[in-house]
């Protein structure tokens, strides 16, 4: 991989470098600053595959440098890796909020940055895969004519809503937590209930636009806690917060609902395209259960069978797809 790393200290950056050749990556390029880094990204002949960004930076922090990097249409999905020492752990969501997919704690630990990297590879395999066969969000939004259909179990990734990521850097950003933390944390399902109806009656692109008009909505409800949100597919999303937070679940329920109405979504030849939501209930973790995947299933179980009402529907909980 071509990785980019950023770091105002020096002794950092010759120790990332050396750590990096060990695990056979000799392509690194290094940056003391968030500025000298944009001029390597916008001289690069060749686009980087991963970003290793210091959070604590003189001038344009790492946090600020994520968001930047994302404004780049090239690196809208390129794994970002934050590097913070154990002081700056406050700053890791809103981090994860601008855009990062990882981070490693300073000093670093060999075998957890070694860990980092996989999976940031990984996601550089996955992201050429989908470009490979046209299914990049990009390519729905843009090729509006020509774009390819994706299925309705697709976790696609909802692009420019604050707050909002793909499903793989929400789980990875709960495994990131300590167990602490992670008994702190709930998840809340939401459920397009007319999701199927949709996808049949749309194109590719009036789905995936209704569903960031749908991840929207619920973004502004939840602007007063510290949420973090993900589209799982089949029309569900899950949002992450505080177990402790100032949402009162039936007020958002009809509140939300209301928000979507008044939205008026309408299909590309102005036939209406009404949206009915449904919320789950609020799913926290044990002491002794604290698994991300748990949570998250479990906030899409919790959603699965209900209507707007909050009623069953009798509709069978998560497809294979989502586990």
């Amino acid at each position: 991989m071509k990785i980019l790393a950023v770091d105002d200290q020096d002794a950092v950056l010759q120790l990332l470098k050396a750590s990096l050749a060990v695990m056979g990556h000799d392509e690194v390029h290094t940056a003391s600053s968030a500025p000298e880094a944009l001029d390597l990204i916008k001289q690069a002949q060749e686009p980087f595959d991963c970003f290793l960004l210091d959070i604590e930076m003189p001038g344009t922090d790492g946090i600020e440098l994520v968001s930047l990097i994302r404004a780049i249409r090239t690196y809208r999905h390129t794994p970002i890796i934050m590097l913070t020492s154990m002081r700056e752990k406050t700053y890791i969501d809103a981090a994860f909020g601008a855009g990062a997919t990882d981070y490693v704690t300073k000093p670093f630990d060999g075998t957890e940055l070694a860990a980092r990297i996989r999976v940031a590879s990984i996601m550089v395999g996955e992201q050429r895969a989908l470009n490979d066969k046209a299914l990049a969000v990009d390519i729905l939004k843009d090729q509006v004519e020509t774009a390819s259909r994706f299925e309705l179990p697709a976790a696609v990734e909802i692009q420019d809503v604050p707050g909002t990521v793909s499903a793989l850097v929400l789980e990875n950003y709960l495994l990131q937590l300590s167990r602490g933390r992670m008994y702190g944390m709930a998840a809340i399902g939401f459920r397009i209930v007319n999701a199927e109806a949709l996808y049949r009656a749309s194109t590719a692109v009036e789905f995936y636009y209704m569903l960031t008009d749908v991840a929207d909505a619920i973004a502004s409800h939840l602007k007063q806690a510290q949420f973090l949100m993900a589209y799982f597919g089949n029309g569900i999303f899950v949002a992450t917060l505080p177990r402790r937070n100032p949402i009162s679940l039936e007020e958002l329920r009809w509140e939300l609902q209301l928000t979507i109405d008044g939205i008026g979504l309408t299909h590309d030849d102005g036939r209406p395209m009404p949206v009915t939501i449904a919320v789950g209930d609020q799913i926290g973790t044990s002491l002794l259960s604290s698994s991300p995947r748990e949570l998250l299933a479990k906030a899409q179980d919790s959603v699965a069978g209900r209507g707007s009402d909050g009623s069953s529907t009798g509709m069978p909980a998560r497809s294979a797809v989502n586990g």
